[in-house]
């Protein structure tokens, strides 16, 4: 249904997804994220403000909703990404790999 990106760790070749380490799932579609964290979170009395919802997810979530719209992206440019992680848990969002070139893309969101 393609309801998220999955986004691997590349393998010693850089080429290949390295499916037996973690993974990134992002929600594709932010309503999708709205509807999916109301549900996590229990569903409030049938009057529910939608608007209210959205505006708190949006202030709790931000920096979650604007990588995952990024990832979104990048695979709709390139198709195949990755993430880099080291083993002192230092993180690059998104690594593209291209003619044997490796670019880095690391997202931060702040006010």
């Amino acid at each position: 249904m393609f309801i998220v990106n999955i986004i691997y760790q590349p393998s010693t070749k850089l080429h290949l997804p390295d499916i037996k380490k973690q993974k990134k799932i992002y929600i594709r579609d932010p309503l999708l994220f709205h509807a999916s964290t109301a549900w996590i979170q229990g569903f409030p009395k049938i009057t529910i403000n939608i608007h209210h919802l959205f505006e708190e997810n949006v202030k709790y979530f931000s920096p979650q909703l604007v990588e995952s719209i990024i990832c979104e992206h990048l695979i709709r440019l390139h198709k195949k990404i990755f993430y880099w992680r080291t083993k002192e848990k230092c993180e690059i969002d998104f690594l593209i790999i291209k003619n044997n070139l490796a670019l880095g893309i690391e997202v931060k969101w702040k006010k």
